[in-house]
């Protein structure tokens, strides 16, 4: 079995000609690319793992860790492999029953929940990040393909170091505290974002802070005005200063925040859910032209459907939000574990076949 899926995978390489301007097109508006390029910014290690055919490489052996993740992002065909900044920033782990530990954030009460605790917390100072990651995939980078650095968000952060319930109730019972833990964290966050747009090889940024549920944004817009999106708008500058697109992950309904980020000039949105306000397609109908859409194959779809089903489902979203570019496929949240790997082949086989059919070099999956 695991001899049949290498041979499957050295076939679909041997046929790829990754290229990361195709991805740039997308985000530049400049039309249409010769195919619909792939996007995906985490990929779980188990799924990446079955779909090379090999056993999960873990982090204590770098480099064959990043060996193995760029093979597989080459094998698949994508056109750039995304790199995380490891922040080192507190959170609350979740507790089970048993009393270990879910692997979760605990919603309840993070490390900083009053201003003695964020004035004794051991903040991590930007030249203790550990950027080495970025060197090493760089120089394993296949010719054509980029490199994207991922960075966590600014109110993603806030509410894990806090606990989502003591910075909701915080809000509004202690305004001083939450100016201190999100700004102090910003300050962080910019230093970071202005060491990664420096670095070789980095050829676009991606925010991933989720700031919705599926109905609306989890605070008020006015919290989010006042807290965290000028922050957000200095991370976009920046990157935009040192000509790099910026691109922001953010699960749910995000359409309340959309006059912002419009304004703001974020070059991709990525993370869609059908029952989430419409959708990829309804995203691209409202938006399309001023923002690139970035994945939207419903996780759901990807993880219970039929391959014909996530066949016809890739055909439709080609169709429907990829007819002028502006467009990338990929699932609409993550590569997860419990995707069936004939499903995610499935999409990979659709794409091809589009890409053929609008005349794309033959052959390229």
């Amino acid at each position: 079995m695991v001899s049949q899926i290498r041979m499957e995978n050295e076939m679909t390489n041997s046929s790829s000609q990754s290229d990361f301007r195709r991805y740039l097109k997308v985000l530049q508006h400049d039309g249409r690319p010769d195919r619909v390029p792939l996007v995906e910014f985490y990929v779980d290690p188990g799924f990446l793992a079955r779909f090379l055919g090999e056993e999960p490489v873990g982090a204590q052996d770098r480099t064959a860790h990043w060996r193995q993740r760029v093979r597989f992002f080459e094998q698949a065909g994508f056109d750039f492999v995304p790199v995380a900044v490891p922040l080192g920033l507190a959170k609350a782990p979740a507790v089970g029953a048993d009393g270990k530990s879910t692997g979760w954030v605990s919603e309840g009460r993070g490390p900083i929940s009053s201003m003695s605790e964020f004035d004794a917390h051991p903040w991590p100072k930007p030249e203790e990040i550990d950027f080495s990651d970025f060197e090493m995939v760089a120089r394993l980078l296949p010719d054509g393909m980029g490199l994207v650095a991922t960075i966590d968000g600014i109110f993603e952060n806030t509410r894990e170091i806090m606990g989502f319930e003591t910075m909701a109730i915080g809000l509004y019972e202690s305004p001083d505290l939450i100016r201190a833990v999100a700004d102090r964290i910003g300050a962080l966050l910019l230093a970071v974002h202005r060491h990664v747009a420096e670095l070789p090889g980095v050829g676009a940024i991606h925010n991933g802070d989720d700031m919705s549920y599926k109905a609306a944004p989890m605070i008020s817009i006015e919290h989010m005005r006042q807290y965290f999106l000028p922050w957000l708008r200095k991370f976009v500058d920046n990157a935009h200063a040192h000509g790099l697109p910026y691109t922001l992950h953010s699960d749910g309904d995000n359409h309340a925040l959309m006059p912002d980020l419009l304004d703001m000039g974020i070059d991709g949105k990525h993370a869609f859910e059908d029952a989430a306000g419409g959708g990829v397609t309804e995203f691209v109908k409202r938006y399309g032209g001023r923002m690139a859409a970035l994945g939207g194959v419903d996780m759901d779809i990807l993880a219970r459907a039929t391959p014909d089903r996530v066949r016809q489902r890739v055909g439709e979203l080609i169709s429907e939000c990829g007819r002028d570019g502006g467009f990338a496929l990929g699932a609409g949240n993550s590569l997860a574990d419990y995707i069936p790997i004939e499903n995610y082949r499935a999409l990979l086989e659709a794409r091809r076949r589009s890409g053929l059919e609008c005349g794309g070099p033959e052959g390229i999956h």
